[in-house]
């Protein structure tokens, strides 16, 4: 159905530590890694909560995601989102 797309989605980046539930995001993060999902390397903040994306490619960079989610949202619900989130 997506052959040839890139997927990506964003989990609750189960490296932060001291939250209630890093048990839940390491499993999340497992059973997407089953699925052909890989860790991309990026960490977002979202609402001030932190997000680690994930891919089913290697080929998405930070600032192809924020630029996606920019125009997705609009100025202002990305300013909203990603407030406190490096806008460049």
């Amino acid at each position: 159905m997506y052959h040839g797309k890139t997927l990506t989605l964003s989990i609750e980046n189960p490296d932060e530590e001291g939250v209630t539930n890093q048990v839940e995001r390491i499993r999340r993060l497992a059973f997407y890694e089953c699925n052909g999902f890989q860790r991309l390397g990026i960490v977002t903040r979202e609402f001030g909560v932190y997000f680690a994306l994930l891919g089913t490619e290697q080929n998405v960079t930070r600032a192809n995601y924020l630029s996606l989610m920019r125009d997705f949202l609009g100025r202002i619900g990305y300013r909203i989102i990603f407030f406190g989130e490096n806008h460049t």
